[in-house]
């Protein structure tokens, strides 16, 4: 076959090219939740704390001088685990001196896509997981999980 019979015809290396490079094009590069949550920065230890409180309500006063009514509302502390992720991706030898000249180059976007991925997942789970809550000063942590109300409503603020 000569080089003009072949010239129009899309060759086996052609169409693995493309789908690597479709594959790698397509995938999610930026975290799409991370804007919805308050990140704490770095956090030295295995967990930490949030102290969270339930929402009251104003009453109206109809006597004068009468008993005082306390509001109290549910309050406790959220324990929040944390967790370590990595990726390890290795490099042959002879693409060490490209990635030397281009530290920019696709390795670094693909470790960052998929750091990204993992920030959505975790916040995701977040959302759909119980916590670790604890309501009594000596008392054990439960797990809560939030009110479906709740998450549909986080869901149509974020959106």
């Amino acid at each position: 076959m000569s080089f003009d019979t072949n010239k129009n015809m899309i060759t086996a290396a052609f169409i693995t090219q493309f789908h690597d490079s479709f594959e790698i094009a397509a995938q999610q590069k930026d975290s799409r939740l991370q804007a919805a949550v308050n990140d704490r920065g770095m956090i030295t230890g295995e967990a930490f704390t949030i102290n969270d409180m339930g929402t009251i309500e104003m009453t109206q006063i109809t006597t004068r001088f009468g008993d005082t009514v306390w509001d109290l509302p549910d309050a406790g502390t959220r324990n929040a685990l944390m967790a370590d992720y990595a990726v390890f991706v290795p490099v042959e030898k002879r693409d060490l001196r490209k990635l030397l000249a281009d530290p920019q180059g696709p390795y670094l976007q693909l470790t960052l896509a998929a750091s990204n991925r993992k920030k959505d997942d975790v916040v995701y789970r977040a959302l759909l997981d119980p916590v670790m809550r604890k309501t009594s000063s000596g008392g054990a942590y439960a797990p809560v999980a939030l009110a479906c109300v709740a998450k549909k409503s986080l869901l149509v603020a974020r959106a």
